[in-house]
């Protein structure tokens, strides 16, 4: 076994594996404006919250 093997996806990554990663981030970017004071960004960061979530399900119901 090569280094590392273990540690390989079994199938490659869908496109909604790359949605939830994308979301996730801005969600996290957003989200800690919210914490900086930017109160008005609440909402846009739960969207986004929602969205990663939705992504990420669907990314694992694709796999399988």
């Amino acid at each position: 076994m090569t280094p590392g093997a273990e540690r390989l996806l079994s199938v490659s990554a869908s496109p909604a594996f790359w949605v939830a990663g994308a979301a996730y981030t801005a969600a996290t970017a957003a989200l800690l404006a919210v914490g900086g004071g930017h109160a008005r960004l609440r909402a846009l960061a739960l969207v986004l919250v929602g969205i990663a979530f939705a992504a990420h399900g669907t990314d694992i119901g694709w796999r399988g």
